[in-house]
Order: C-alpha cells, then sequence, then structure tokens
C-alpha cells in the first residue's frame, strides 16, 4: 500500500537574543546560476537592528512584527525602519498576534483570562475594532495560529459576546469587516452557544479556522475538537459537526472542499460525502492525491485522475500551489528526495537527493518559487528549476548539540533565520531575501 504524508508548513519563530551575529548566507553554484551578492535596495537603511531581534513574525502587508532584545515590540517596514512600538501605540498588556492581513493585526489582551484577543490594529497603530468599539468579548484567535490563513484575507473578523442572565449563561457570535461594521450582528442563535448553554462556566474561549471563501469553521474550549461551519455570506451553518483539527491546511475552492483526516468531500450547499477516491494528501489548486497501487496518482473534485503517480511507492505531497506542487519521493531504499511536478506530472527538475530519510516534517518547504532543503549541516536555496542559489549554515552550539537554527518560508519576499549565539547563549533572529543577503537584524 502506498503511504503518503500531508504537510502544513507554518513555523513560528520564537526566542532570546543579544550580541552581534556575523554573516548570513553562503553562495554557491550547483550546475547553474548563482545568486547576486549584491544588497538591493537595503542600502538606504542603515541595519541599525542588527543581532537585537529576540522575536521575529514573517513580513505581510509590507511590514513585520518583531522583539528587539531589552527595547520592546516594533512593527518594521522591509527595510528593517521601526514605524512605531507597542509601548507608544498599544494599552498597557496588550500584544501584536501573528501578521497583517488585509491592512489589520489582532492584538490580545495578556492580563484576561487565557489572553484574549481583544483588538485589530492598523499598520499606523490606529484601534480600529476593539471591545470598547463594538461591544463585543473578545475576537475568535486563529486555531493552531495559522494567522496567514485567518478569515481577514477576504475581510472578516468573527467576534463573540459572553452574556450571562437569570437563565444561564449564552455565547453570541457575529462578523465584522474590516472598518468595524458589524456584517452579522452579534447573537445567541447558533449551534455553538446551543451545545455549550448548559455547561455552567463563564469563560467562553472560541476559535475558528478560516476555510476560505466566506466559510469559517468555528468551535469552542468546552466542544473539545468539534466544531461548526457557517456561512457568513448567508449567516447560514451547516447542521453536522466537523473535527476542526481534520480540517487545518483544508480551503474552499470554487464551492467544494475536502479533508483527508476527515474523509470527507463538502460543498458550498452543505452536502457532506465522502471523496471520490480515497484521498491521501491536500485538495489545493483543485487536485489531490488518493487512490492506492495502480489507481494511485493526484485526481479533481469529481474523482478524474489527471495525474498518474502509480509507479511511486511513496510520496509525501505538499499539495499544489497553482501550477507546481512540492513532492518528495521515496525509493526502494527508503531515501528521500524531492522535486516541483507540474499538473501534467513532469518534473520541474531530476529529484534532490534530501540525505537518505526526511529529517522531520519540515525538511523541504517550496514558497514564493524558492526550495529550502534543510539538512543537518545547512540550510540550502534552490530555484524552481533545481538550481542551487546559496546556503545557510546550520552550526552547533556551544556544547556540540544541534544549533538551535530554524528557517522560516519566503513571505513578502524575506524569509526568517533564526540562530544560536554561542557568545551569549541566546537565540536571536535576522532576515534575508532571494539572494541570500542578511538585510534586517
Amino acid at each position: 500500500m502506498k503511504k503518503v504524508l500531508a504537510l502544513i508548513l507554518g513555523l513560528g519563530l520564537l526566542g532570546a537574543c543579544g550580541g552581534k551575529q556575523g554573516g548570513g548566507a553562503n553562495n554557491v553554484g550547483d550546475g547553474g546560476d548563482t545568486a547576486s551578492t549584491e544588497a538591493v535596495n537595503y542600502d538606504k537603511v542603515q541595519n541599525t537592528l542588527e543581532g537585537t531581534i529576540s522575536r521575529a513574525e514573517p513580513f505581510s502587508d509590507g511590514v513585520a512584527v518583531i522583539e528587539e532584545a531589552g527595547n520592546g515590540r516594533w512593527l518594521i517596514d522591509n527595510t528593517g525602519k521601526k514605524l512605531w512600538s507597542h509601548q507608544e501605540k498599544l494599552p498597557d498588556n496588550t500584544s501584536l498576534q501573528g501578521y497583517f492581513v488585509s491592512g489589520l493585526c489582532v492584538a490580545r489582551d495578556l492580563s484576561t483570562y487565557n489572553q484574549r484577543v481583544v483588538m485589530a490594529v492598523d499598520k499606523k497603530g490606529e484601534i480600529v475594532i476593539s471591545t470598547d468599539k463594538q461591544g463585543f468579548t473578545g475576537i475568535c484567535f486563529q486555531y493552531n495560529d495559522m494567522m496567514r490563513h485567518s478569515s481577514l484575507q477576504d475581510g472578516y473578523l468573527v467576534a463573540y459576546k459572553i452574556v450571562e442572565n437569570h437563565t444561564g449563561v449564552v455565547l453570541q457570535i457575529g462578523v465584522l469587516d474590516t472598518k468595524g461594521n458589524w456584517l452579522i450582528p452579534l447573537s445567541e442563535d447558533n449551534p455553538i452557544s446551543r451545545a455549550v448553554k448548559d455547561s455552567g462556566r463563564i469563560e467562553y474561549e472560541p476559535s475558528y479556522l478560516y476555510l476560505g471563501e466566506g466559510f469559517v469553521l468555528i468551535t469552542d474550549t468546552r466542544m473539545g475538537v468539534n466544531g461548526f461551519i457557517l456561512n457568513i455570506k448567508t449567516n447560514k451553518w451547516f447542521d453536522a459537526e466537523f473535527n476542526i483539527n481534520d480540517y487545518c491546511g483544508v480551503f474552499m475552492e470554487n464551492g467544494v472542499m475536502m479533508s483527508a483526516g476527515g474523509n470527507q468531500k463538502v460543498t458550498a450547499n452543505g452536502e457532506v460525502s465522502a471523496p471520490p477516491v480515497h484521498m491521501e494528501g491536500i485538495y489545493a489548486s483543485g487536485l489531490f492525491l488518493g487512490g492506492y497501487a495502480e489507481t494511485f496518482g493526484y485526481y479533481d473534485a469529481n474523482g478524474s485522475r489527471a495525474i498518474d503517480m502509480s509507479q511511486y511507492e511513496s510520496i509525501t505531497d505538499h499539495g499544489f500551489q497553482g501550477d507546481k506542487a512540492l513532492i518528495e519521493i521515496r525509493n526502494s531504499n527508503g531515501n528521500a528526495f524531492f522535486t516541483l511536478i507540474d499538473r501534467q506530472g513532469n518534473f520541474a527538475f531530476e529529484p534532490i537527493a534530501l540525505g537518505g530519510a526526511a529529517l522531520s516534517p519540515n525538511s523541504v518547504a517550496y514558497s514564493e518559487g524558492i526550495l529550502i532543503h534543510r539538512s543537518y549541516e545547512e540550510f540550502i536555496f534552490y530555484n524552481e528549476i533545481g538550481q542551487r542559489l546559496f546556503t545557510v549554515p546550520n552550526a552547533s552550539n556551544a556544547v556540540g548539540q544541534a544549533a538551535m537554527r530554524n528557517m522560516s518560508e519566503f513571505s513578502d519576499g524575506l524569509a526568517i533565520v533564526q540562530h544560536w549565539s554561542s557568545s551569549v547563549n541566546y537565540v536571536c533572529s535576522y532576515y534575508i531575501d532571494k539572494t541570500g543577503n542578511r538585510v534586517i537584524g
């Protein structure tokens, strides 16, 4: 039987930092053009953050949230210029979370139970949406920290209000647009409120997964991992319960979404059925990996096989991104190789060895036209035709163990390197561009 692992790649980079770090990437060639080592538009701004970033978030909407060691949290632009600080713009005990999407970023109140999300802030530091302005208790937080795929990308924020009266405690749910207007007013007429009404706890803490095209899967901590789907555009709830873990990384496309974990095909009108064939991969860009033995391959939502993969015994599927998909192929010796394929199943380049068995689920990633291969010794960067561009060393720490060095995927043209500083025994972060230049931090 063929074995497949569907991957969701999302790396949050945290740490404490101190001390100045040198270098960045080493540009190398491997049968193709090498990347330029010249800085691109960053010489206009001094890298004043070098060696000081203790926490870094990926860039989105041209900005990123960082924490500077000993100097609090800041919003910076893509040249490293500080735009404003938390201390300057936000109330005490609040902290921006994740990314800016559609010009907004949510913030938590660190003094509340479970650190509730209580506001949304624009890139100028102005509070656009808050508990004081709109009268809700909190904003549903994005389950599993998948903030990049939040409902903000389509202009929605899901909010809730806890209401207690002589009959008990109820949970109201509503939806706001990015200007703070109610698209769906707060109401207790929802299946989550009915499911948890008699629990006797006042502290509700709903979370959600945004599924795309106006569909959102909402749950409450006391419901475990089960939740209900709301169609924001029609203000209609699906009758069935869904396991929220089965839908991480699952998105509605043209009114259809499919979950390998839940073995479900769900349509926009609420129909739930089994997928047309056994799923073993992510349904993305209209295709998913599935089938067995001679039927193994990529299928569309109707069950028609678009790509025959029956010649391979084991494939790790990262899902299609438009016309390309990153796959890992394991040979009969158990060794893994990676490449990109197109929608006809053609390799973009001869599969490259991962160095035996894959080191971890994040041993290879693909974003914004760049492939990142992590080995024990280094991070190796390739373009979409398999040309080796540059490397970032994966150095060891003071006691000879594997370094605490991590790499994010590219976002807005920049990626985060998190690295161990042996001189101060801390972890720092910095940003590199697609030529391997260390440009911020």
